[in-house]
Order: C-alpha cells, then sequence, then structure tokens
C-alpha cells in the first residue's frame, strides 16, 4: 500500500498515515518507488511500480487527486 500523511502546520505534527488509493484492488500487491509530482494547476500525480516478478512483471501506474489526495482517480497503467 502507498500511504499519505498531511501537515497543516509546516511538519511539527502530522496526521495518521492513510492509503493512497484504498480502492485499487488491480495489482499484485506491491508497490515500489512511489512519487507525487504537484502540477501547476494544483493536482497532483501519484506514480509507482506495481505488480510482481514474471511472468506478469512489474509496471508502471499512474493516478491523479484534484484535492488534495482526499480523493484519486481509477489508476492507468
Amino acid at each position: 500500500d502507498i500511504l499519505f500523511v498531511h501537515s497543516g502546520d509546516g511538519g511539527a505534527t502530522w496526521s495518521a498515515p492513510r492509503p493512497a488509493l484504498a480502492a485499487f484492488t488491480g495489482d499484485a500487491g506491491q508497490e515500489l518507488r512511489p512519487s507525487l509530482l504537484p502540477l501547476d494547476d494544483g493536482s497532483w500525480l501519484l506514480g509507482w511500480e506495481s505488480g510482481g516478478p514474471p511472468p506478469g512483471g512489474f509496471h508502471v501506474v499512474v493516478a491523479r487527486s484534484e484535492d488534495g489526495g482526499r480523493n484519486w482517480t481509477r489508476p492507468l497503467t
């Protein structure tokens, strides 16, 4: 799982971790090397490698949030 935390006070305190994409069940259970990219329009892109060793292998997955990470689009591969 990829987890998010949030700070509203410049990093002095943090929220409890919560799954970024709790509804996504289309992978093999391994999420590797997540990266978060803030875009100029205020939305975020979250990308990661998902899957496992052959025969399925790994693939790159991307999702987008337009509300600060509270909700995400269905991940695209």
